[in-house]
């Protein structure tokens, strides 16, 4: 693991100077559009907003030139403060916009960052750094190569490596190059909260880039075919039948319940009874298994509906032999 000196050593290459002189009642360099004006940071949709969220795939010379103009701008507004004249108000102003801008680009970093940093000691602990792809997501985190050398793959929430394909990839991308940016703009800021921020944004992006340099189909863990329960001969080929509907690529499925397992409402009436287990897909690697249920709504009495498809896919889904 990296310390935080080597990290911010890193990052730092990132982080444009900027000086010159200005007038106490002028600005030498334009606003950006950040500085403007506030925004209701309450409001999703805000423009500030609406930029982290897609900071990702922003094109790098954009945000490089916008950092860097505003941080010359902030250079002129504490330079102003401080000669304590006219424009001074306004200065104020314009550096709490910025630091709303900054505290904006924390919230990708608390949503998705597991771990912990502790400045006085100069140590950073790294656990995982979820990056989201559409209606799932995968987790950036450590784990040991063939030779027992420590690297960083995808993994999913079934504690497997996970294998992003090429639609995805992406999202992946992005996600982690907001991570750079967010690193970026809070370089050699003088608050301690945004040294955190850049530290932790620095290691996942760092981390990241090790993930996607991994992505390949070698890291796919194969597990043994999921057991049969008792019910499984009575109800598989029905239930294939229903999930083939959901699943077309389904080539078997497999009931897992020995028993049913009866749902009650508030009152103690029998709703339904469900069985669970997994269809089986194959797809462009080879079979998968879903965790699936099935159902049977209760009639009355101990009369039960035909079968139903109850809930299926997951992102504990898992390769089988």
């Amino acid at each position: 693991m990296k310390g935080i000196r080597q990290i911010l050593a890193v990052s730092a290459v990132f982080c444009l100077a900027c000086g010159g002189e200005v007038r106490a009642d002028e600005h030498s360099v334009p606003c950006p559009w950040i500085l403007e004006k506030d925004y209701d940071m309450s409001v999703s949709d805000n423009p500030i907003s609406t930029y982290v969220r897609n900071l990702g795939s922003e094109d790098r010379e954009a945000v490089i030139e916008l950092d860097k103009q505003l941080r010359a701008r902030i250079a002129e507004d504490r330079k102003i403060i401080a000669e304590n004249g006219p424009g001074k108000a306004a200065a104020e102003k314009e550096i709490e916009r910025y630091e709303t801008f900054l505290d904006a680009l924390y919230e990708p970093i608390r949503m998705n960052f597991t771990g912990s940093i502790d400045l006085e000691k100069k140590k950073l602990t790294f656990v995982s750094y979820q990056v989201a792809l559409g209606n799932h997501s995968v987790k950036v985190m450590p784990g040991l190569k063939k030779d027992g050398q420590r690297t960083y793959y995808f993994y999913g929430d079934n504690d497997d490596p996970e294998y992003i394909r090429e639609k995805d990839l992406p999202l992946a991308q992005a996600a982690i190059q907001a991570c750079a940016y967010i690193n970026l703009f809070c370089g050699n800021q003088p608050q301690e909260e945004y040294t955190m921020t850049q530290s932790k944004a620095a290691v996942s992006c760092i981390y990241g880039r090790e993930a996607l340099k991994n992505n390949s189909p070698d890291v796919i863990v194969y597990h043994p075919m999921p057991a049969k329960g008792a019910l499984h001969d009575g109800l598989a080929q029905d239930a294939l039948v229903l999930s083939k509907r959901q699943y077309p690529n389904a080539v078997d499925a497999i009931i897992g319940s020995n028993d049913w397992i009866i749902q009650r409402n508030a009152i103690g009436v029998i709703i339904r009874r469900v069985c669970v287990g997994w269809i089986v897909v194959k797809d462009d690697i080879g079979l998968v298994a879903i965790p699936s249920q099935w159902a049977e709504e209760n009639q009355g009495g101990d009369m039960y509906g035909k079968l139903r498809l109850y809930r299926y896919g997951s992102n504990k889904r898992f390769y089988v032999k």
